[in-house]
């Protein structure tokens, strides 16, 4: 049995996968980069 993976998945407010990861440090350089008004973390 193979350990299991956790990723990172951010989605637009349609549903929308806008990114991938495997990582919160890439979710929060990603996030770095956008001019966002609001950010929901689940």
């Amino acid at each position: 049995m193979t350990p299991t993976s956790l990723y990172q998945l951010v989605m637009s407010a349609d549903g929308t996968p806008l990114l991938v990861t495997d990582t919160e440090d890439a979710v929060a350089e990603w996030l770095d980069d956008k001019n966002l008004g609001l950010v929901l973390v689940h």
